[in-house]
């Protein structure tokens, strides 16, 4: 296996028809969809911010709502609006892949490079899915980029926000804010909470939280909106040159809560950096944005962990964790050797609840857990569109590092959707598919859905006599009969259980099949 094992080594230490005329003769079938195309859209991601002349990679992912199948050779694209945009330099079309097809119900993700122009100010980019010479359609996706060059006005000295009484930080990002930060945490008294203005934070350093206290954005209390999907959240990101262990957001103790908060672990500013070079040598943890060390009943609440430079976007030990309505986001690279990330690695916590959260592409595995009797983990949502994921949800032990007990624990109503098969499993429960350690114990695994992953759900390493694993009533499809892993080539299907593992189906009648899988990462 990758990168589990190596966490654990050190546990406990606008709308119109185009221009172009509807004259040939395959336009009778693409006229009677005029009232059928629509399109969602399902993620976009945009930077908030530019400085003259710099690119970033962005990218758009749109549902087909609609009642036909896109493909590129009935001319389905994603456009520019108004056939221009001012971050856009090249054809104002971004093109489906050769061959590819999109059916109703299934997504498509768009990635392409925007340039900001040579002039500040705010620039309007918009973009909509159109049928070349018939129509444009579906939900558009519009974004404000603020365009900065270097004569513009250096940031205030000491910053510009007041982050507690005296204690002022600069919150455009350029200015580094770890010490104000640290300096407001330490002096909040405990049970009492700090508010932080929306705004971006630059961490050159570690922020350690030792005291049960609370930090949010200011003006979020109460609200159940998310920070990537609309509200206004302080970001601390990761210094280009970032080199800490364990993440720059440390939590200890007990009742430790961060809500409505981003952490942005800015991997593309630090792929060239000293911790870039550490983790391909296979030390992730300096890859980290986040760890709870034993932190007791501590809280992750609508917030968000993105762009981990690799190993995790939040590390998690201690009993009593709460992570609700939360995002983990492009963490990790599944694309370069030793640069995968979990979205959220809970080690070991009896009684954590893990719900209404979404793991997007992330390239390790999404969520994983080594142990969590009493745990609940549902109704959250897996979605692998743009890079590959080793797995979606785990049901784990870390080789032997962790407890692997999962009494009274259940993993239900979670969706783990793997467009075109971007993951290798969906859903693994137990161990052996990576390392032969004890089976797991115990868990009810029911309620799921899986999509088009290379394998559905393995069951290796899991049940015991006295503590069978149970699972029952989950939707599994769209798995091949072979796939290539990592191992290499071998059998595939939607749902396996590999002998040896225990496992109680409640009279389940749903059909699965029989071999081993195991040293397959």
């Amino acid at each position: 296996m990758k990168r589990s094992a190596l966490i654990l080594s050190v546990l406990l230490a606008g709308c119109g028809l185009s221009s172009a005329g509807l004259t040939t003769d395959s336009e009778t079938t693409r006229t009677s969809s005029l009232r059928t195309l629509d399109a969602q859209v399902v993620d976009a991601r945009f930077p908030s911010s530019l400085e003259c002349g710099d690119r970033a990679r962005v990218s758009v992912t749109m549902r087909n709502t609609s009642a036909v199948t896109w493909t590129s050779a009935d001319g389905f694209k994603l456009g520019a609006v108004d056939d221009e945009d001012p971050l856009y330099r090249n054809d104002v079309r971004i093109f489906l892949g050769d061959g590819e097809e999109v059916p109703p119900g299934a997504d498509a993700t768009f990635t392409f490079e925007l340039t900001a122009p040579d002039g500040a100010g705010p620039r309007v980019t918009d973009w909509q899915m159109v049928q070349e010479g018939v129509q444009w359609f579906g939900a558009p996706v519009k974004r404000t980029v603020q365009v900065s060059c270097g004569s513009n006005p250096a940031p205030t000295p000491g910053g510009d926000v007041e982050l507690c009484s005296g204690v002022f930080a600069d919150s455009s990002g350029h200015q580094p804010a770890t010490a104000a930060l640290q300096a407001c945490v330490d002096s909040t008294r405990a049970g009492r909470v700090l508010e932080l203005p929306p705004g971006t934070y630059l961490m050159d350093g570690q922020l350690r939280l030792l005291q049960p206290i609370t930090v949010r954005t200011a003006g979020t209390a109460g609200s159940a909106a998310s920070c990537m999907h609309g509200l206004a959240c302080a970001t601390l990101k990761a210094s280009p040159t970032l080199f800490v262990e364990n993440g720059f957001v440390v939590i200890a103790g007990e009742r430790v809560q961060l809500e409505h908060l981003v952490l942005d672990g800015n991997r593309d500013a630090r792929l060239d950096s000293a911790a870039a070079a550490t983790c391909a040598g296979g030390h992730n943890r300096v890859g980290f944005n986040a760890t709870a060390q034993t932190c007791v009943d501590c809280g992750f609440i609508s917030s968000a962990s993105i762009n981990a430079l690799c190993g995790s976007g939040f590390e998690w030990l201690g009993d009593g964790a709460t992570v609700i309505g939360s995002t983990f986001r492009d963490n990790g690279e599944n694309g370069r050797h030793m640069m995968w990330a979990d979205g959220l690695t809970l080690l070991q916590s009896d009684g954590a609840v893990v719900r209404n959260n979404e793991f997007i592409d992330n390239s390790d595995i999404g969520f994983i857990s080594g142990g969590a009797r009493g745990g609940v983990f549902i109704d959250n949502v897996v979605h692998q569109a743009r890079q590959l994921a080793f797995g979606g949800l785990m049901l784990d032990n870390f080789n032997g590092h962790t407890h692997g007990d999962f009494d009274g624990a259940r993993l239900s109503g979670n969706r783990v959707d793997c467009t075109q098969r971007q993951c290798d499993y969906g859903i693994v429960v137990g161990p052996h598919a990576w390392y032969p350690s004890a089976h797991i114990r115990g868990g009810e695994v029911s309620g799921n859905t899986v999509l088009n992953a290379k394998m559905g759900m393995v069951v290796s390493g899991a049940g015991t006599a006295d503590a069978p694993v149970t699972i029952f009533g989950n939707a599994l499809s769209g798995s091949p009969s072979s796939a290539t892993f990592l191992c290499g080539s071998r059998p595939s299907a939607n749902y396996v259980i590999s002998p040896g593992s225990v496992v109680d189906t409640r009279g389940d009648p749903s059909p699965f099949s029989r071999f081993a899988v195991t040293n397959c990462p």
